[in-house]
C-alpha cells in the first residue's frame, strides 16, 4: 500500500492532465489480469494502483502527498493490527484446543 501510494505519487505529479491518466490505466489492466494468475502480491499493488488512479483521475487535487502518503500509512498499520489480531486468536485457539486434549487424556487415564 505504501509502495502504491508513492507510486501514485509520482503518477500524479507527472500526469496532469486526466485523459492521459486514464491512458495508461488500459495498459496496466492488461497487466493486471497477466500478474493474477502468477503473483498475487503483484496483483493486489498493481490493482491497487489501477483503481486510485482511476478514482482520482478527475480530483486534481494530487498538491497533497503528505497527506496521501499519511492516510496510506494509517491503512497499512489498521491491516497489521486486524492481521495480528487475527493471528494471535487463531494461535490462542490452538491453544486452548491443545489443553482440552490434554485434558481430556488425563482424565480418561484416570
Amino acid at each position: 500500500s505504501l509502495g502504491a501510494a508513492a507510486l501514485l505519487i509520482l503518477l500524479g505529479h507527472s500526469l496532469q492532465s486526466p485523459a492521459l491518466m486514464v491512458a495508461t490505466l488500459l495498459p496496466l489492466i492488461a497487466l493486471s489480469r497477466a500478474l493474477q494468475a502468477n503473483h498475487y502480491g503483484l496483483f493486489v499493488l498493481q490493482t491497487s494502483v489501477c483503481f486510485v488512479l482511476l478514482a482520482e483521475s478527475l480530483a486534481q487535487d494530487w498538491q497533497l502527498p503528505q497527506v496521501r502518503l499519511f492516510n496510506s500509512l494509517v491503512g497499512v498499520v489498521l491491516a497489521l493490527l486486524v492481521a495480528l489480531l487475527v493471528y494471535g486468536l487463531e494461535r490462542w485457539l490452538e491453544h486452548r484446543q491443545l489443553l482440552q486434549k490434554a485434558s481430556n487424556n488425563t482424565d480418561a487415564k484416570a
